[in-house]
C-alpha cells in the first residue's frame, strides 16, 4: 500500500512541476493539495503498520512470559 501512495505522489510532482514550467498555477495548487492528501494518506498507512506491528510484539512478549511461567512449575 505505501509503495501505491510514493508511486502516487511522485507522478503528482513531477506533474506540479510540469505546471510549474508551463505557469499553470491552477495545476499546481491542484496537484500541491493532492500531494498533501497523499501524504496524510502515506502517514495513516505507516501508522496502522506501526500499530499492528507493536501489537503483534506484545502478544509475542506475553505468549513468551506465559510459557517461562509454564517451564518454572
Amino acid at each position: 500500500m505505501k509503495k501505491k501512495i510514493v508511486a502516487a505522489e511522485v507522478i503528482l510532482w513531477v506533474t506540479a512541476l510540469v505546471a510549474i514550467s508551463d505557469i499553470n498555477w491552477g495545476g499546481f495548487f491542484w496537484c500541491f493539495s493532492l500531494m498533501i492528501l497523499g501524504f496524510l494518506a502515506f502517514l495513516a498507512v505507516d501508522a496502522e503498520e506501526k500499530r499492528k506491528r507493536t501489537e503483534a510484539e506484545k502478544a509475542k512478549k506475553k505468549k513468551d512470559r506465559v510459557f517461562q511461567m509454564w517451564l518454572r512449575i
